[in-house]
């Protein structure tokens, strides 16, 4: 089992605009995330004054602190963890 995101769009009637292409034979259990369209977006979301003046960004907050080679690592040990590998959890 995978996971896949797919985004589907609705029209004012609530039928599907685009029907996505799902594989043939297959067996595709779906949670559907409803966004609430009146709620203001996260991205629009400013925070409060207070939060604002309550906290100081210091130091570099858009680079990694990890290497290449550490994330390329993490990533192959959480691979091996959903594989289900015993040793990956250790």
């Amino acid at each position: 089992m995978h996971a896949e995101r797919v985004v589907l769009h609705t029209d004012d009637q609530g039928s599907l605009i685009e029907h996505p292409v799902l594989a043939p034979n297959a067996t595709i259990e779906a949670i559907f995330l409803i966004q609430d369209q009146h709620k203001r977006s996260a991205r629009n979301h400013t925070p409060a004054e207070a939060l604002k003046e309550a906290m100081t960004i210091t130091g570099d907050i858009t680079s990694s602190p990890f290497s290449e080679n550490e994330l390329n690592g993490m990533v192959e040990r959480s691979a091996d963890q959903l594989a289900g590998d015993p040793e990956a959890f250790k």
